[in-house]
């Protein structure tokens, strides 16, 4: 769906999370980067391959979206140089994602779907990722059962 059309998913990351990032080296962290931008720039030209939607690229629109909150705050009355580092950093990711993107797009290899199931599954191997994803489901499995208690009571009336 469209990125306007989506609706807040707010689910919470256990605080052990951050624990991980520091036992994981910084080359590790580097291809973990690598990874989930070749990954996000297949996913994503599938996607827009798949459902016709070949001018919207929500990756991009979202990494904008950061990049100008983090503009508006590091402009604020105390300006702050880890919101300038981090815009920086952003600026970088959504480069080196239009790098990948645009050499998956001359490379003509739109994947199939057994190949965008094989990188998601590379994808959970990535400590962060894994856990974040452990945290939607354990969001929406409570969110199901949330569900199902309502519309037993609703039928109960």
């Amino acid at each position: 769906c469209p990125s306007n059309d989506q609706k807040p998913t707010e689910y919470r990351l256990e605080y052990e999370a951050v624990g991980h990032q520091v036992e994981e080296s910084i080359d590790e962290l580097n291809e973990y980067l690598i990874l989930l931008c070749k990954t996000s720039a297949k996913l994503a030209q599938f996607l827009m391959k798949t459902s016709q939607m070949q001018h919207d690229d929500s990756i991009v629109s979202e990494i904008d979206r950061m990049i100008d909150e983090e503009n508006v705050i590091s402009q604020g009355e105390t300006p702050r140089d880890l919101n300038k580092k981090l815009m920086e950093k952003l600026k970088q990711l959504k480069t080196n994602y239009q790098k990948q993107k645009n050499q998956t797009e001359r490379n003509q290899s739109i994947s199939d779907l057994a190949e965008i199931y094989n990188l998601l599954n590379l994808l959970k191997g990535i400590p962060m990722v894994n856990i974040q994803l452990d945290a939607i489901k354990n969001y929406q499995q409570t969110l199901l059962e949330s569900n199902q208690r309502h519309i037993s009571t609703t039928k109960i009336k």
